[in-house]
């Protein structure tokens, strides 16, 4: 009944977004995507496909009970899906690309290459706040109120292929992906680094999204301990239209490190071993230093954290390992029973 409810809900939900019956779907005041049709038909067949082929080959694979094929094949899937799903209004590898120079779907790679690489790595941080407001004059809607990871993370990769080693392979892909934006002479005066820094996030960021599956994975084999159902869990993420729509923003990479970081936080709580928590706890840092958005992340596992010891009731402890010493108990410590 529920599975019928749910098929349910989601056609009208398409049916309502297809028609356009309530355009408060597609945004709210302000900020609201265009109603038209997608410009090329074949495009819209091969997500129709696509979708087709990965629920099918899902459900085959299920049926099977291959637990690490379901995984990697959702993996894979929902990167394609991805591709499949920005070909709609054309090539998406130039799509894909287009947004992440862009200084205002993203922005990352237009800070770094107009602040970051002119003034300097710990010039641009030691003034941040000011790098904030100066974002909002050039446009930079999205590092108004954003801390520095992403920008950092262009400017890191940047240096690695600007660096002389890689010189070979930086140029001839450099010289390729720039083809995508040779009518923006800001774009023209990136290095070859920062050409491949943008290209790499932009041409990864679905695949590094999809990789949310394995965490999730894990969270639900650890809450249910049942492994096939863990992955038809999982198998799911790769349908999630938020994710396949908004490649290749950094958005779609927040899901996959808050899932890791609950997970190895649920693997602490389970095993009360620190070094899952402390693992948590660095994967939030680094998430938060990426964009502020995630902080109700902080919010949601402290409460659970807080739920669990609440609810969970101790172990038992050990004959012996009361609160009494071992001569109160009868004794004193004991020699381990021989081996048989």
């Amino acid at each position: 009944m529920m599975r019928r409810l749910i098929v349910i809900a989601a056609v009208v939900l398409a049916g309502f977004i297809a028609f356009d019956l309530y355009p408060g779907l597609r945004g709210g005041a302000g900020w609201q995507w265009a109603y038209q049709p997608p410009p090329d038909v074949v495009a819209v067949i091969a997500l129709t496909a696509g979708l087709t082929v990965y629920v099918v080959v899902t459900a085959l694979l299920r049926a099977r009970r291959a637990v690490r094929t379901v995984l990697a094949w959702t993996v894979f899937g929902g990167t394609v899906l991805a591709y499949l799903a920005v070909g709609i209004r054309g090539d998406p590898f130039f799509l894909l690309f287009t947004r992440t120079v862009s200084p205002v779907q993203t922005g990352a790679a237009s800070l770094q290459t107009s602040i970051m690489a002119r003034d300097g790595v710990l010039p641009t941080l030691r003034r941040w706040p000011e790098v904030m407001d100066e974002a909002l004059t050039l446009n930079l809607i999205h590092f108004t109120t954003s801390p520095p990871g992403q920008v950092l993370a262009h400017q890191a990769l940047a240096d690695v292929f600007d660096s002389p080693a890689l010189h070979g392979l930086a140029a001839p892909v450099s010289q390729a992906w720039r083809m995508y934006q040779c009518h923006d002479i800001d774009v023209m005066w990136y290095s070859r680094g920062e050409i491949m820094a943008a290209g790499l996030f932009a041409f990864l960021m679905p695949l590094l999204a999809a990789l949310a599956a394995l965490p999730i994975f894990g969270i639900a084999r650890d809450l249910t301990g049942d492994r096939m159902l863990a992955a038809r869990i999982a198998g799911w993420w790769a349908l999630v239209p938020a994710v396949l729509m908004f490649a290749p923003t950094w958005n779609t990479l927040y899901p996959t490190l808050c899932a890791l970081a609950f997970w190895l936080l649920l693997r602490g709580l389970r095993s009360e071993q620190m070094g899952w928590v402390l693992g948590a706890g660095l994967v939030t840092a680094l998430t938060t230093f990426l964009n502020f958005a995630v902080l109700p992340f902080l919010l949601l596992a402290g409460l659970f954290t807080l739920g669990w010891c609440a609810l969970t009731p101790p172990p038992p402890h050990p004959p012996g390992a009361g609160g009494n010493s071992g001569r109160e108990a009868g004794g004193g410590a004991h020699p381990p029973a021989p081996e048989t």
